[in-house]
């Protein structure tokens, strides 16, 4: 799990990461690789991601926690991520 942390805080540096409201913009216009969700979102934000990723046949990665993804990035109270660059994409599903 701690790749996986580290390889999302190294996108965030790279600037392949988005969240919060433009992650959902480049959800929607299908410019993302990969969405990672933390299990602690509300349900309404769970349904809500995995539908448009679903719709948008985008893969989203779980099981992670909403505090160790806040920390990868240096952010506070995320809950979800945007990757959008694909090489990044397949080493955190691959994590």
């Amino acid at each position: 799990m701690d790749r996986l942390y580290s390889l999302i805080g190294l996108a965030y540096r790279a600037n392949k990461v988005l969240y919060g409201v433009k992650a959902m913009d480049a959800i929607r216009k299908n410019k993302c690789y990969l969405v990672v969700l933390s299990d602690d979102a509300s349900d309404k934000t769970k349904k809500r991601v995995n539908d448009k990723c679903a719709y948008y046949q985008i893969p989203v990665k779980s099981n992670v926690s909403k505090e160790q993804l806040s920390n990868s990035i240096g952010k506070s109270n995320i809950v979800m991520v945007a990757i959008c660059e694909e090489g990044f994409a397949k080493s955190i599903l691959e994590a």
